[in-house]
């Protein structure tokens, strides 16, 4: 599917390629013989469009760690590389996937991890504000009432 991406050539070596691009999603739809609507395409596809769209030496580390796991007779699918959704630290990724690649870390290592990164760089959102507020001036309430019952 890489090879479809219309930047795949022109893009740096560390440039993660645009996944939203639809002359290439159309292609990579088609290149794959799927049927369904253009909706589930990203669900059923996901982890082998977010691969697809790595930068360059982080595409060059993946298929080296497919090709270590193929000779070695281990299941390839895309579930290994679920934590790269919604990832867009190249620099992170390229890191993880080094180590992955030289064995110092297993591909359940790098998944948390990836999934730790984004949990903390998400932006905070007015209801998480207002759940957190709500939750102190409950403490407080508690404790109020525990002292006016002393």
């Amino acid at each position: 599917m890489r090879h479809l991406h219309p930047f795949c050539q022109s893009a740096g070596d560390s440039e993660l390629l645009d996944s939203r691009n639809r002359v290439w999603r159309l292609a990579a739809k088609k290149a794959m013989h799927f049927k369904g609507t253009a909706s589930s395409w990203g669900g059923h596809f996901k982890e082998a469009i977010v691969v697809s769209c790595l930068s360059r030496r982080c595409y060059t580390l993946v298929r080296s760690i497919i090709t270590t796991r193929r000779t070695m007779f281990m299941k390839v699918t895309g579930f290994l590389f679920r934590g790269f959704c919604g990832c867009k630290d190249e620099g992170l990724m390229y890191a993880l996937l080094k180590r992955w690649d030289q064995g110092d870390i297993s591909s359940n290592d790098v998944n948390e991890r990836l999934k730790e990164e984004k949990a903390s760089s998400r932006p905070v959102t007015e209801v998480e504000t207002l759940k957190t507020e709500n939750a102190r001036l409950e403490a407080m309430v508690s404790q109020l009432q525990a002292e006016v019952r002393t």
